[in-house]
């Protein structure tokens, strides 16, 4: 029986590794919506926790500051400067990033009609 459970145990580390490396490799591909990305890398988190692994909210939120897709770099930097990192909670990043997404998309379907516009004027 004491085979059995160090089995069991040495299947748990290596499925804890394997999480491990998923959290560490994520990032953020182009096209892919923060609400996506977050949701993702908290099942990754979740499952972490689930099986014995202490991970802070902390290090989540480096985490995804750290992964973001380029076109968040400024808003990465306006989060980073004013807020202290260790009382950011991860719920309070995705709402920000996700208002910025939202008025990145606003902005570039404007820009989009803007030149339909400009092109059938110039017709």
């Amino acid at each position: 029986m004491a085979f059995f459970f160090k089995g069991v145990d040495c299947m748990k580390i290596v499925h804890l590794q394997t999480l491990r490396a998923k959290f560490e490799v994520a990032y953020m591909k182009d096209g892919e919506t923060i609400s996506d990305y977050f949701s993702w890398l908290l099942v990754i988190v979740n499952r972490l926790k689930s099986n014995g692994e202490s991970i802070e909210d902390v290090h989540v939120v480096e985490k995804i500051l750290r992964s973001l897709a380029n076109k968040f770099e400024h808003d990465m930097v306006a989060i980073k400067e004013p807020k202290d990192l260790e009382t950011l909670l991860i719920e309070e990043l995705m709402g920000s990033l996700q208002v910025h997404e939202q008025r990145m998309k606003k902005n570039s379907s404007s820009v989009v009609i803007e030149q339909a516009l400009d092109s059938k004027l110039n017709l």
